[in-house]
């Protein structure tokens, strides 16, 4: 059965901005990006694609493919995480929406090549899914990390396009367990990397944690302007390439938490270790069983518990502790955590 709360949740935020050599050529960003959001299922995907710059309709490839990218991992959000579904599906749906743009606006498959940089976040799984240049990172315990580097292949300036022949051969697509403390992803185009990435020792800037943050205490609409204005100003000065970052931000929402038989909700009680941990009712008798995916962590309903009682019912550590059986030190560190 599940819990009567759910108290993950994810945000996003994005912003691409034309590089130099585009706007005194008056051609526009070739860039983009998207993101879609599955209630249903607990998911949220994101993608950055970048057009190749001798298509001349890559920026409508581009866009067109972030798009149905992003529809295709949170409508099969499921199916990727148990690998049901695998590169070949995003590939073909990829070349299937270009063709859809060679139909509308003519040319051929070539002129919308794109790379494809995407990634689908649940509440404890993350699959990133990458073909071409352009970075996947994650911050975890308040460190920046690679989950994909840009492949080039032989040659700096080469790179791998959904058009290419070898597409289904270069994509990656990984599926990761991600614990609580993972707080933050980011993606980004090759024209960012230059800034934020260091390619020879495969570390990410720590300004990508300081982007993801302001999703804390602002409305996605307002973070993507903050975004846009920071990639002109700190980015593009030092590309003249387009320049697209999307981020991903943990968010914890907490809902009240009430036996799904009785409703009742100050007569919960909580025992048992890390592995099974149960939840009875004193009203009514019944018995919530939660389980971890870890032996070393409990499991994130909770963890999520703990920290509804210490906000939302201003409960002490002792109190806390006396309800739900968690050491002191252990529901001091997650409300620490946040």
């Amino acid at each position: 059965m599940e819990s009567a709360f759910e108290a993950i949740n994810w945000k996003a935020a994005h912003a691409s901005v034309a590089g130099s050599k585009h706007n005194k050529a008056g051609v526009p960003c070739q860039d983009a990006s998207a993101i879609q959001i599955n209630q249903a299922k607990d998911a949220l995907a994101a993608c950055v694609c970048d057009g190749a710059g001798s298509a001349r309709l890559s920026h409508l490839g581009a866009q067109a493919v972030a798009n149905a990218v992003t529809q295709l991992l949170c409508e099969k959000a499921n199916e990727f995480i148990s690998k049901t579904l695998t590169e070949e599906d995003i590939v073909n749906t990829a070349r299937a929406v270009i063709d859809q743009q060679v139909k509308t606006h003519g040319g051929k498959a070539k002129d919308y090549a794109c790379t494809i940089v995407a990634l689908l976040v649940t509440n404890e799984k993350v699959v990133t899914v990458h073909l071409g240049d352009g970075v996947i990172a994650m911050v975890e315990d308040g460190s920046p990390r690679v989950l994909s580097p840009p492949d080039n292949g032989e040659f700096a300036n080469e790179t791998f396009f959904v058009t290419s022949s070898s597409a289904l051969h270069r994509m990656r697509v990984n599926v990761l367990p991600i614990t609580s403390l993972v707080k933050s992803f980011v993606l980004m185009s090759d024209g960012a990397q230059a800034s934020l990435y260091d390619k020879k020792n495969n570390i990410v800037s720590s300004v990508v944690e300081q982007m993801a943050s302001w999703l804390d205490d602002a409305p996605a609409e307002e973070v993507n302007l903050g975004m846009q204005s920071a990639i002109q100003n700190s980015l593009i000065p030092r590309t003249d390439d387009d320049c697209t970052v999307a981020v991903i931000r943990r968010g914890i929402f907490i809902q009240p938490y009430s036996c799904p038989i009785c409703r009742a909700s100050e007569s919960l009680r909580g025992f048992g270790g890390k592995t099974k941990f149960k939840i009875r009712c004193e009203s009514c008798g019944h018995i919530q069983l939660f389980k971890a995916e870890t032996r070393r962590a409990y499991p994130i309903h909770v963890r999520n518990w703990v920290r509804y009682l210490a906000c939302n019912k201003n409960k002490d550590p002792k109190q806390i502790r006396k309800i739900t059986s968690i050491s002191v030190d252990t529901v001091r560190r997650w409300i620490r955590e946040g």
